[in-house]
């Protein structure tokens, strides 16, 4: 078995915390230099397969999955090149997106429906009607700090706080980075704003 194969058959036989990479190292000298060493990655993490691996349905996708699965993949990318500091999970083929608040009450969940071409950017709370009221206490003042209407959900088991943009086609890859951009600016906008209150409910 080569070195190669081992590491993906790694890769894809783990769980999804695990990721294991293949490296050769190279020492290069240029004229009179100093010799320094030179990386290059000869087998990476296969993120899709490891989405697929753990999917629900077995790694049987359909076509709609699949394509939620690159929207998600290259949302990621876009963000990592554009900003570092948020903690992004693993793509996965569903339309929701999950990104942290840096809390358990609750959480930043982006959401795609290609039937309705319709976007979203929501905070979703489970199980905690009480920090539910308490945000909705402080609605006037949370709409003026995000500009625009918010719909309030409130569930028997999840409430949710969300937002939503129509879109001509969201599988466009002509217009993904648009629709990048604004679910990166209000992933960033809910977590500034909502983690003020959330510290005032804290408190």
């Amino acid at each position: 078995m080569s070195k190669e194969f081992a590491i993906e058959w790694l890769n894809e036989h783990t769980d999804e915390n695990i990721s294991f990479f293949l490296i050769k190292i190279e020492l290069w000298q240029i004229e009179g230099s100093n010799p320094a060493p030179k990386f290059d990655i000869m087998v990476s993490p296969n993120e899709w397969a490891k989405a697929i691996k753990t999917s629900p349905s077995n790694g049987e996708l359909t076509d709609t999955k699949l394509q939620q699965l690159e929207f998600w993949d290259k949302f990621r990318d876009y963000v990592r090149e554009n900003d570092t500091r948020i903690r992004l999970q693993t793509p996965r083929p569903q339309h929701w997106y999950s990104v942290s608040m840096g809390s358990s009450e609750c959480h930043v969940s982006l959401t795609i429906n290609s039937r309705e071409n319709l976007m979203g950017c929501e905070i979703y709370i489970s199980k905690n009607k009480n920090l539910f009221s308490f945000l909705r206490e402080k609605r006037d003042g949370i709409e003026k700090e995000i500009g625009e209407p918010i719909e309030w959900v409130d569930a028997a088991v999840a409430s949710r706080i969300k937002i939503k943009k129509e879109v001509s086609n969201l599988f466009d890859q002509a217009a993904a980075e648009k629709y990048f951009a604004w679910l990166y600016d209000k992933t960033v906008l809910f977590q500034k704003v909502f983690g003020e209150y959330l510290k005032e409910f804290k408190k």
